[in-house]
């Protein structure tokens, strides 16, 4: 069977119970069960020479065999005796543990297949949890039978054409580490998935994918254009072109299902790869093995940036998606080059890569002034400021990784997880210096270019302590039981950190000037994380490991929090870290296992933020009993336990109700505790900050709940600065209330894309709080006053623009200390000044001529209602005032309730209906606006799909009564192309010559 086939196949008869022979979980008897078993072993890559045993239902272990190079089994036939379901078994050519394939039945006499690798170990993970027996295992025909349990987590994952059978049952082709090209689609599908987050293995994927509570990943991911970019990314990247990477997945689509959408975007991202690679090929320089290798990493490297794109904006097809994808990838394609020129004949390339294609992404779709949906817009000022973004944290990287801590006891999974979190830890260095990172390094003055040489500082610095305690944290020998996922939540932990620890030094001099103290912390609190880490998994070695990383997680960051008052810039850790570390592991570690880990249903985000909560609770009870700097004995400890095994369920149950309600007020949870815990938040702030942001949410109806991540981000993010600055909780939440407050304002007194605008608008002013203030020394009272007067300003309608500018004013003020209790007065005179401005900026606008122009709109019919004719409307520049204009529709020889469909909300008003001839002109009264910087907007007109063939079709759509503009082009022609086929002409109507048309006498 060809390995493109391999997702076209039928589901297994392989899972029906077995008419003979063995069937169910029940014995064979002392019959003899006779029958060739064969299959294929892969963990990425085709596992060679790997062990492959089989345990019974009854407890009996079998050798299989062992695997060839290429993965591959064969000839085992089953013992007498031998019960089902079975379980085949093989150890992880890393040393990590096992992957397992459950065998649910056997008929007699017959051959039968059965694969292991990461999809059937996510399977068993699922319906076979830790410490269930085999023999338990459900292999009915019910709900609950293992057949349709495996079929539905593989369909929720990748969609309805994929079967579970493709990966476990059927002829599989695996890749090699001599032919990476070799693997059939099924292969490049897991190969795929497990690069879709390097902190993520793919079994943990497959089973958050159905588990509706988890917010990590899509349900539906064939369907998801994230993935679709990630998929087409990975086959162009393997040398595969445009036409060869459609065609590959268009055999593997299984027959009869619908799979449009999919193969036009995995054709629009292919041919945009296959760009990639071929300008790469042609600049880069080398050997041919050295450029092979650069091009594969800057093309996974673009995918990854442009599925994180296309997530972020949440376009999944036409032509959004193809703007999106070519607004983005001319952003990121030369940045990725540049650095594979430079770095070429290294083998850290793929690792600069990964550490900074995320980064540039979010860069990317930070910027909400540039709208990447729109065809041709002007990217060079984001351009700009991309490469330079791109230059600085890929050379800091590089620097690390080249000369800083000694790596060569990490494998290439710690590796990576070092990369990507020093990408991380450096971009957020940077943020003081964006502004300046936007202008092109030839028209830059004397000051900012020694403002971008701070930045590249910075940038080295951050990237030097970070260096120092990442690979630290990954290569203590306590370290080597830890699973990797586990190990990028301790990596995670220690980048926020960096944060705040960074706030004590000035990161801008040159390296050779930088303080070793920052360097210190870091590392000795790497080594507390380890510590720490190592007793929690110890305890919790029974969940899986998306859990474990959540608990530990939450742990490490309330580590944090515990030992950052203690001095930490000597060589070692102090005994008083070492004893609070070993204290918290140790007291509150099981009780977080049992409570949280066991006794929650929550994954994902929203067990993170439970863990957090539940963490800091308890620690700050049992810090009112004990001491945990000092040694506890063991009897005192066993009251700690108790006690905090009481106070983290309690913390669990009260959250836990909250998140119900959240819930059931039709809220999307996940997107809520998404956004809290994105920004590191400290757990004992997040009650407060879930309970502002679920009453946020509900009183701001619709429109506030499409931003419920970012809305919480926002708010965790001034929660963390108000308590860095030693503020209390109550600080927490007046500070938090306001700009919350006027974003339910902007929500409930605009509509639609206006609304939206409106809350972006508002977030960004917030944000921009918070990154200027968090190195700043005003008070938290005054931080709070300063929030509430930009929230209340960008509530009645300041630009973020202008938000911006004050916030810069006040900024100036107070981040060197010179003025360090702002006043209410103080800032209500900036406010009223900025306001000024944009009156006197928007009455200057009204003077400035402006048209108007509709253009032309073509679209196929089809055979059924959903086409739609886009009119797009645009001024001929951006003005500072509101633009209306109304328009009308008119029958051509299209007729609108049979060939199209335009009904605007006042059609029962006789006077909006005129009637010339046989022609109905259709007037809407609800205007066509244009804010305040808009300079397009589209008319869509519903086209009526039908299979009657009949000839090209148009109709006129009429601008009129323009205010605050002129027309320029007033009048626009829709055409409704047929597709439909002429049928053949009868004899009456085929009135031919025969003279003419006699085939006999053509010469």
């Amino acid at each position: 069977m060809s390995p493109k086939r391999l997702l076209a196949v039928p589901f297994a008869l392989f899972f029906a119970l077995a008419a003979t022979g063995c069937g169910g979980g029940g014995g064979s008897g002392g019959g003899t069960v006779s029958g060739d078993l064969s299959g294929t072993v892969a963990d990425g890559l085709a596992m060679a020479n790997a062990k492959v045993t089989i345990e019974s239902a009854n407890g009996t272990q079998v050798d299989v065999g062992t695997t060839d190079t290429q993965g591959n089994y064969a000839g085992f036939s089953f013992p007498s005796g031998f019960t089902f379901p079975a379980l085949l078994k093989v150890a992880r050519s890393d040393g990590d543990g096992t992957i397992q394939a459950i065998i649910p039945s056997f008929t007699s006499g017959q051959a039968a297949i059965a694969n292991v690798n990461p999809i059937t170990q996510a399977i068993t993970a699922q319906v076979m949890p830790t410490g269930t027996a085999l023999s338990a295992v459900d292999v009915s025909d019910g709900d609950n039978g293992f057949a349709k349990k495996a079929k539905a987590t593989v369909q929720a994952a990748f969609g309805t054409a994929i079967d579970y059978d493709s990966f476990a049952n059927k002829s599989f082709k695996a890749k090699t580490a001599d032919d990476a090209t070799a693997g059939g689609l099924a292969d490049t599908l897991i190969d795929t998935l497990s690069g879709l987050d390097t902190s993520r293995r793919p079994e943990d994927i497959l089973t958050s994918a159905a588990d509706s509570t988890d917010p990590s990943v899509t349900s539906d991911l064939m369907n998801n254009a994230a993935f679709q970019a990630r998929l087409a990314g990975e086959l162009v990247s393997q040398g595969r072109s445009a036409t060869a990477t459609k065609s590959l997945i268009q055999d593997g689509v299984a027959s009869g299902v619908d799979a449009t959408t999919l193969l036009a975007n995995a054709e629009t991202y292919a041919k945009s790869f296959e760009d990639v690679y071929s300008s790469a090929n042609t600049e880069l320089t080398g050997t041919s093995d050295q450029k092979k290798d650069a091009l594969k990493a800057i093309v996974s490297s673009a995918a990854v940036s442009i599925a994180t794109i296309v997530e972020k904006k949440g376009v999944s097809s036409g032509d959004s998606l193809t703007n999106v994808l070519n607004n983005s990838m001319a952003l990121v394609k030369n940045p990725l080059i540049a650095m594979g020129k430079s770095n070429q004949s290294e083998s850290n390339l793929s690792l600069i890569l990964s550490a900074t294609n995320e980064q540039m992404a979010s860069l990317i779709t930070s910027d909400s002034s540039i709208d990447m949906t729109t065809a041709g817009v002007n990217t060079a000022t984001l351009g700009t400021k991309v490469k330079n973004f791109g230059d600085i944290v890929s050379s800091a990287v590089k620097n690390s990784l080249n000369s800083g801590k000694d790596k060569s006891a990490l494998n290439d999974k710690e590796k990576k997880i070092v990369a990507k979190n020093l990408g991380s830890g450096v971009a957020s260095s940077l943020t003081n210096y964006m502004d300046v990172l936007a202008v092109d390094t030839g028209s830059m003055t004397d000051d900012q270019k020694a403002s971008l040489t701070k930045a590249s500082n910075t940038a080295k610095n951050a990237a030097t302590a970070l260096d120092s305690a990442l690979v630290g944290m990954a290569a203590d020998k306590n370290a080597d039981g830890i699973d990797n996922q586990v190990l990028n939540s301790m990596a995670s932990a220690i980048i926020n950190q960096s944060i705040s620890t960074f706030q004590s030094y000035d990161m801008s001099v040159d390296a050779a000037q930088f303080s070793g103290g920052a360097i210190n912390i870091l590392t000795n609190m790497a080594t507390l994380v380890v510590n720490n880490a190592k007793l929690l998994n110890t305890d919790a070695a029974a969940l899986n490991i998306d859990k474990r990383a959540a608990l530990t997680g939450a742990m490490v960051g309330q580590l944090m929090e515990e030992v950052k008052s203690l001095d930490l810039t000597g060589n070692a850790p102090p005994a008083e870290a070492l004893n609070t570390a070993t204290n918290l592991a140790n007291a509150v570690g099981p009780a977080l296992v049992t409570t949280i880990g066991n006794g929650s249903t929550y994954k994902g985000s929203n067990l993170s933020v439970l863990a957090s909560n539940a963490m800091s609770s308890a620690t700050t009870e049992l810090k009112k009993t004990a001491s945990l700097t000092g040694v506890i004995d063991a009897a005192a400890m066993d009251t700690l336990k108790q006690s905090a095994a009481t106070i983290t369920d309690s913390s669990r149950t009260t959250l836990e109700a909250s998140f119900k309600q959240a819930e059931t007020d039709g809220m999307n949870l996940g997107d809520v505790t998404k956004g809290m815990q994105n920004t590191g938040i400290n757990g004992s702030a997040v009650t407060t900050v879930f309970t502002q942001v679920q009453s946020t949410l509900s009183s701001g109806g619709d429109n506030l709940k499409g931003s419920s991540e970012e809305i919480a981000k926002t708010a965790a993010t001034l929660a963390n600065t108000v308590l860095a600055k030693g503020g209390t909780l109550a600080q927490v939440e007046s500070t938090i209330q306001a700009p919350l407050a006027s974003m339910v304002v902007s929500a409930q007194n605009a509509t639609g894309d206006n609304a939206a605008q409106s809350i972006s608008q508002n977030v960004q002013a917030v944000n921009e709080i918070a990154k200027n203030l968090q190195q700043s020394k005003q008070s938290v009272e005054n931080l709070a006053t300063t929030v509430s007067s930009v929230s209340s300003a960008t509530a009645t309608g300041l630009s973020g623009e202008a938000a911006s500018k004050l916030v810069q004013t006040i900024q100036t003020q107070v981040a060197q200390g010179t003025n360090t209790a702002v006043s209410t007065a103080d800032v209500t005179t900036q406010l009223a000044t900025v306001n000024s401005n944009i009156v006197n900026d928007i009455a200057k606008s009204a003077e400035i001529p402006t048209a108007l122009s509709i253009a032309d709109a073509r679209v196929t019919e089809g055979n059924t209602d959903g086409a739609k004719a886009n009119f797009d409307v645009t001024l001929d520049k951006a003005v500072l005032r509101v633009v209306n204009v109304k328009y009308s529709v008119t029958d051509g020889t299209a007729i609108n309730g049979t060939d199209y469909r335009f009904t605007p909300s006042d059609t029962a008003s006789a006077s909006n209906i005129t009637i010339t001839g046989t022609n109905v002109a259709v007037t809407g009264k609800e205007n066509l606006v244009f804010n305040p910087g808009e300079i397009k907007k589209t008319i869509a007109i519903a086209v009526i799909g039908d299979t009657t063939y009949e000839p090209d079709e148009t109709f006129t759509v009429t601008l009129s009564d323009p205010v605050g503009a002129t027309l320029a082009k007033s009048v626009a022609i829709g055409t409704i192309v047929n597709d439909d086929t002429q049928p053949p002409l009868t004899p009456a109507e085929a009135k031919w010559d025969d003279a003419v048309w006699d085939t006999h006498n053509w010469l």
